[in-house]
């Protein structure tokens, strides 16, 4: 579990009594005010930690949604256009319009924190926008996944999605033919 600089003077009492935790292996120090009791904390919550405004997409979110077994080697969040630039090699960032940032977004447990993702439904319509960026065989492994759940995925919510781009009937076209 992640603890932030105020939690630690909380259970510790001051920054000399951390840094002896820290010291004595008690807690690990993850990054400028994140600490953990795991050695190794899960990059997307570290991240989501760092970043409270971002949002797992792509990759991450394919990956946490159990779309792919393929484990990405970077954590992929999406941000608003007048976001700061992530300055991490390992974060991959994508900027979006804050009337994007909101549509779509779930809930999930990890590590006792909680991460904000993008949906199932959001990330169809984010994978048939990039469709022609991703590799072919990471395409059709998730156009595959897909097809697997798709009584599951609510409509209505993919629909809400596609509206919002230019577009739309392309992408809704897209879907009908490779989805479902």
């Amino acid at each position: 579990m992640l603890y932030t600089y105020i939690d630690m003077i909380d259970r510790y009492g001051s920054a000399y009594q951390i840094g002896r935790a820290v010291d004595s292996g008690d807690v690990y120090k993850v990054a400028s005010g994140l600490y953990s009791d795991a050695r190794h904390p899960d990059p997307n919550v570290v991240v989501c930690a760092r970043y409270p405004k971002a949002v797992l997409t792509m990759d991450s979110a394919f990956y946490l949604h159990g779309l792919t077994d393929v484990i990405p080697e970077l954590v992929h969040v999406a941000t608003p256009r007048n976001s700061t630039r992530i300055r991490s090699t390992q974060v991959r960032q994508y900027f979006m319009e804050q009337r994007l940032m909101d549509v779509g977004v779930s809930h999930r447990q990890i590590e006792g924190s909680d991460l904000r993702v993008f949906s199932k439904e959001r990330m169809l319509v984010e994978l048939l926008r990039s469709s022609g960026t991703l590799a072919f065989d990471y395409y059709k492994e998730l156009i595959g996944s897909y097809r697997k759940i798709a009584d599951e995925l609510d409509m209505r919510e993919v629909e809400d999605c596609v509206a919002l781009y230019k577009r739309a009937d392309t992408l809704f076209e897209m879907m009908q033919r490779e989805v479902l």
